[in-house]
């Protein structure tokens, strides 16, 4: 094996053997206490295998062995596989927590309608692009190029406002402009004679059938009174699929390599019923935590 090869599968075993520290937060920046932590890194390669179970700190921090998992807290959006949004509503590459992790507040008051809709890649306007059609804010033009996965929405006038996201957050900034094109996602403010909307724009699927891409498209819309609207979308729930790892992992009958935080056992017996959409699938994570923590 040369030295090539060697220095590449150390650097392998050193990624997938780090743990982390990260810090958990609202949508405003602020550490968010008693927040349960999931994450597992299965034994790869060269690599044991590592659970990681902590409850946050007043700091909002805890110790991840893997970039993704699960966040559980009462009264914010859960996070399942890295993401609060139900599986196939949107399509981006694998997201990771991050040093600083934010979730979001189910807010329990009348909460503004989002309308659904959906388009498949037909009928391109040119070689791989494709008219995205908009209910709302029809002075625009969507296109997607199947080729890139880039999104682009043009107007006549400087009269697009950009949003980070469709759910959750306002607008970046108030600066408008003409044209905009991001990969995968892309959401927008545009002021029509009735108010003002939100558009969304995601790719929820990708299928090629016989060489030819079948692409899905999913189109969210909203009005709302302004740009700093608080958009939630429905809570995602854990199933056997998106908890999978944790829940039915082959390696079960092994002993994993514990990262705990102090009486973390007992938080979770405490906390069983508070967690959002709880079901027979947390169940099954924490009866599962809390007896592997014991036998650790």
């Amino acid at each position: 094996m040369n030295r090539i090869v060697l220095t590449l599968l150390a650097s392998i075993v050193l990624v997938g053997c780090a743990s982390k520290t990260i810090r958990i937060v609202d949508g405003g920046g602020k550490p968010i206490e008693g927040a349960l932590v999931i994450s597992e890194q299965l034994p790869y390669i060269f690599q044991s295998w590592k659970l990681g179970v902590y409850v946050t700190d007043e700091k909002g921090e805890a110790v991840v062995v893997n970039d993704r998992g699960q966040i559980f807290r009462s009264g914010y959006f859960p996070v399942i596989e890295a993401s609060e949004l139900t599986d196939g509503i949107l399509w981006e590459a694998p997201s990771f927590f991050s040093k600083r992790t934010p979730i979001y507040p189910i807010q329990r008051d009348e909460k503004i309608l989002v309308n659904t809709s959906t388009y498949n890649t037909v009928n391109p306007i040119d070689s791989g692009v494709f008219f995205i059609p908009v209910s709302v804010c029809t002075s625009k033009f969507v296109s997607y190029n199947i080729d890139n996965s880039r999104i682009r929405v043009r107007s006549n006038d400087a009269d697009i406002i950009l949003s980070e996201r469709f759910y959750f957050i306002g607008a970046e900034e108030l600066n408008k402009v003409s044209e905009a094109e991001r990969e995968n996602n892309i959401s927008f403010y545009c002021s029509e004679p009735d108010g003002l909307y939100k558009v969304g724009i995601s790719v929820s699927e990708k299928v090629w059938r016989k060489g030819v891409p079948d692409h899905k498209i999913t189109i969210f819309s909203a009005k709302v009174p302004s740009t700093e609207i608080y958009l939630q979308p429905e809570v995602k729930c854990a199933n056997a699929e998106n908890v999978r790892m944790i829940t039915f992992g082959k390696y079960r009958d092994k002993k994993p390599d514990l990262y705990l935080s102090a009486g973390v056992a007992d938080k979770l017996r405490a906390m069983r019923r508070q967690i959002p959409c709880s079901n027979e699938n947390t169940d099954k994570i924490l009866n599962y935590l809390v007896r592997i923590i014991k036998i650790g």
